[in-house]
């Protein structure tokens, strides 16, 4: 069982993250998510983002989203742009 206390911001997260694994390359780190604000946090430590559904909350077109490396519509198009996770 994880002993670290819960943490909802994800700038924290991803600090903390850091913090207990300081020899992990934040650009082998990947963060799958649909929110735009997790995006711009996980871009700013380094990580590879893809911003999963084609629309923010607000009706933004997800290309529109300069954090995401990728953009995909469902999680089961993951494979088919980073196909080196599945090996």
């Amino acid at each position: 069982m994880c002993s670290l206390p819960l943490i909802d911001n994800p700038c924290e997260k991803l600090a903390c993250f850091h913090v207990g694994l300081g020899c992990v390359c934040p650009q082998s780190c990947v963060l799958v998510d649909d929110s735009w604000g997790n995006m711009k946090a996980a871009k700013a430590a380094g990580w590879v983002t893809v911003l999963c559904g084609r629309q923010s909350r607000d009706g933004k077109d997800a290309m529109q989203c300069a954090d995401a490396d990728y953009v995909i519509g469902s999680i089961l198009e993951l494979p088919a742009v980073l196909p080196g996770l599945f090996r």
